[in-house]
């Protein structure tokens, strides 16, 4: 899976699923933006690992609720790396809370970041998409499918995104863009581990089909499929890497 001369960005890529996908990028050849927005350290640790595999790497800070901190971001990533041929949305947080107990500046916040922050850096890294033929991936949850009893927010949210990448892969597909989706349910990162000794936690491994989840690098090596021209006739597709979940 070939992504030599190409340049990614992947948004919230300083830890968890998105620094995976950010490495995995730079596996198969990409020179890769490292986007985030509080973690300084931990993103400039992603992009020394980057440019230890020999590729280019630029770390870039941008709060993606804020259209002009987007646009800026964009404008640096083709200023410095001289293109933009994928985008990959992932920055976003997840909210568990009961319908009735979220406020409104909650939800309000949870949509600024996730369908907000996924259109805003789609419209502007979408000219210059345009030009390379390049593609957009966006990660999402499995309840923007299903919903999810006391995430409703979050359930909203991530549909939003659902509907966003179809909708962008008809209108910019005629245009030679592809727009996917991956659906996850729940990537084992070192801030989100499985517990073997947590009930709950073995419940809930009880509804996946393999008996456990997903890792951030089997997510990773699904992005960079969709990515790459191997997956040329793949547009508007949500692909769950779930473990079986749905």
């Amino acid at each position: 899976m070939d992504l030599e001369n190409r340049v990614a960005l992947v948004t919230g890529s300083s830890r968890g699923i998105g620094k995976a996908i950010a490495v995995a990028m730079a596996d198969a050849g990409a020179d890769v933006a490292v986007h985030y927005r509080t973690s300084l350290e931990t993103a400039e640790e992603v992009a020394d690992a980057i440019r230890a595999k020999g590729r280019r790497a630029l770390v870039t800070k941008a709060d993606v609720r804020n259209e002009g901190e987007v646009t800026t971001m964009i404008d640096s990533v083709v200023r410095s790396l001289g293109q933009l041929d994928i985008l990959v949305n992932n920055a976003g947080y997840g909210l568990d809370v009961p319908f009735l107990e979220t406020s409104v500046s909650q939800w309000d916040d949870l949509f600024a970041t996730l369908p907000r922050g996924y259109s805003l850096c789609s419209r502007a890294a979408l000219p210059h998409l345009l030009r390379s033929k390049g593609v957009i991936l966006n990660i999402a949850s499995v309840t923007g499918i299903v919903g999810t009893s006391g995430e409703a927010a979050y359930s909203a949210a991530n549909g939003a995104i659902c509907a966003l990448t179809r909708a962008l892969s008809k209108e910019f597909g005629p245009s030679g863009v592809r727009v996917n989706g991956i659906l996850v349910v729940w990537a084992t990162t070192e801030n989100n581990p499985i517990e073997s000794d947590n009930p709950a936690h073995q419940k809930f491994l009880e509804e996946l089909s393999l008996r456990r989840a997903a890792s951030p690098e089997e997510i990773a090596d699904t992005a960079v499929y969709l990515c790459n021209d191997r997956a040329s006739s793949i547009t508007g597709v949500l692909m769950p890497v779930d473990s079986g979940y749905l």
